[in-house]
């Protein structure tokens, strides 16, 4: 099933001085923001995915701007297909919203329940 991928993902979390989310809509300057970023490793324990494969999808939010909260996958994501080892995507935030990614690997696959990192609020 679908959560076997999970194991095939590293997380990196980087506070830095808020560039990217500042100012905030009304106006007000950001103290700080967070870089989060996903790394495919199929050479990771337990990773469901052999070396060499790729999954078939994924919706890859912008990593050039500030995430809004509850932002979800609409029309601002980007599908991408054929998702190799070592791939990484990233997205900026503030402190306390949530960050979303959706990976697929193949077809006929339902929804999974797996969470990739589950509990982690930035603050």
């Amino acid at each position: 099933g679908c959560t076997k991928q999970s194991a095939c993902i590293t997380w990196s979390f980087t506070a830095r001085a808020a560039t990217t989310c500042s100012p905030d809509p009304g106006g007000n300057p950001e103290p700080c923001e967070w870089l989060v970023c996903a790394t495919i490793d199929f050479d990771l324990p337990g990773c469901g995915t052999e070396s060499g494969s790729t999954w078939s999808h994924s919706c890859e939010q912008d990593s050039t701007t500030c995430q809004p909260t509850d932002l979800g996958f609409d029309t601002t994501a980007t599908e991408i297909s054929n998702i190799g080892d070592n791939t990484v995507q990233c997205q900026i935030g503030l402190p306390g919203i949530n960050l979303q990614w959706l990976f697929k690997d193949g077809s006929g696959c339902g929804d999974s329940t797996s969470t990739m990192v589950d509990g982690n609020t930035l603050s």
